[in-house]
């Protein structure tokens, strides 16, 4: 089960459109608003833009252009602190 969300901004990152779709509606319906890229590249892109914009970064390890460990840590070069890269599982 998805922890229940109150309008948290999720970067979702995965290039399997199926994975997509499916955890876009799951965090939408648990009270997240959600944006999606479909490549490494792209996420650091919305990322770089706006780092203040998203409140966590859900991402694919083994993508094309880039692996999710490619795009954590640009998230921590934008965001240097203790809390940047943080694993995180549900139970």
């Amino acid at each position: 089960m998805v922890p229940r969300g109150a309008g948290q901004h999720v970067l979702y990152v995965d290039d399997d459109e199926i994975m997509v779709v499916m955890v876009q509606s799951l965090l939408q319906h648990s009270g997240y608003r959600v944006t999606t890229c479909r490549d490494a590249l792209t996420a650091v892109a919305a990322e770089c833009a706006d780092p203040a914009r998203f409140d966590v970064v859900v991402t694919d390890f083994n993508m094309p252009l880039g692996s999710g460990l490619d795009v954590a840590l640009a998230v921590r070069d934008l965001r240097p602190g203790p809390d940047t890269t943080r694993p995180w599982q549900l139970d």
